[in-house]
């Protein structure tokens, strides 16, 4: 019953997940089930088949497919910032943070609108996909 077990409960509740966002989590990982089981099966493999590629690369192509063509959705596959940049900082209400130039502060205590985000991701990974494997030209 302590004040910095009270501020801890507070400050862990604020960021606690929602049942949209297990839900959405959940989604994802069905999602993403797929480039997990072809990455096991191509990394048993000690030779690839380039066609096999190809018609696995298609399935997920078809998996992610949107159901409109009317999406707008930008991407720039030649910048070179992604998710995986060493320079993030997580930043708490809570607590103070010095910040160099170059860090990029992510508030975790601000909640996500998870609506329509599975929707997003799933068409990032299929421009992605149409941007590294195009489909090929048989002459």
């Amino acid at each position: 019953n302590s004040p910095n077990v009270r501020q801890d409960y507070n400050r862990l509740k604020k960021i606690m997940l929602t049942n949209d966002k297990w839900n959405l989590m959940n989604d994802l990982t069905h999602l993403l089930d797929s480039f997990n089981e072809y990455t096991e099966y191509f990394s048993g493999s000690e030779y690839v088949i380039i066609s096999m590629m190809y018609l696995l690369i298609t399935a997920l192509k078809i998996k992610l497919c949107p159901i409109t063509q009317d999406f707008d959705l930008t991407l720039d596959f030649n910048s070179d910032n992604n998710a995986f940049d060493n320079d993030l900082e997580y930043e708490d209400d809570e607590e103070e943070i010095t910040v160099g130039l170059k860090k990029r502060r992510i508030k975790i205590n601000t909640p996500t609108n998870t609506s329509g985000l599975q929707d997003h991701i799933k068409l990032s990974l299929y421009k992605a996909l149409l941007h590294y494997w195009p489909t090929p030209n048989i002459n």
